[in-house]
């Protein structure tokens, strides 16, 4: 039985970039504290370009789409749900650049850093970031502020 969705998926990110067995699922469909259920396929993007070919490819199949990093979070929002018709889509690929600007104090990270990858890159110019206590979590998947940043008092 084929999948034109999942066919799709493996021609625009290629055999890496689209799991489907059990075995290779099981690990984005558990939850780190919550949650589990089965997914459809898990997408691999390996760039922001391939992330948006996976959105338009699953609106255009009608597939749900539910965004993983590290599969850490605390409330089961990471997971699939029962029906394995939704597709998880995996930012764990993201994970190449990390630009440290010391003296602007600045840093450009792709979606999918670990946390603790940055501080490791952060630690030899005596920087960390300020979110250490989420040492495994990525970088691409907390929900940005509504409005911006606060000012700063």
């Amino acid at each position: 039985m084929t999948d034109a969705l999942v066919d799709a998926l493996r021609a625009a990110l290629g055999e890496r970039g689209v799991l489907t067995s059990p075995e290779d699922r099981v690990r984005f469909e558990e939850g780190w504290r919550y949650g589990n259920g089965t997914a459809r396929c898990i997408a691999r993007p390996a760039s922001s370009d391939e992330v948006a070919i996976t959105l338009r490819l699953c609106r255009e199949h009608g597939a749900r789409v539910v965004p993983q990093g590290a599969n850490t979070g605390l409330v089961a929002a990471s997971t699939p749900d029962a029906s394995g018709s939704m597709v998880v889509l995996s930012l764990e690929r993201l994970n190449k650049t990390i630009d440290v600007d010391v003296h602007g104090r600045l840093v450009e990270v792709d979606g999918g850093v670990l946390l603790s990858q940055l501080n490791e890159a952060l630690a030899p110019h005596g920087l960390k970031q300020w979110l250490s206590l989420l040492g495994s979590s990525e970088i691409g998947c907390s929900n940005p502020p509504r409005h911006g940043m606060p000012n700063a008092k």
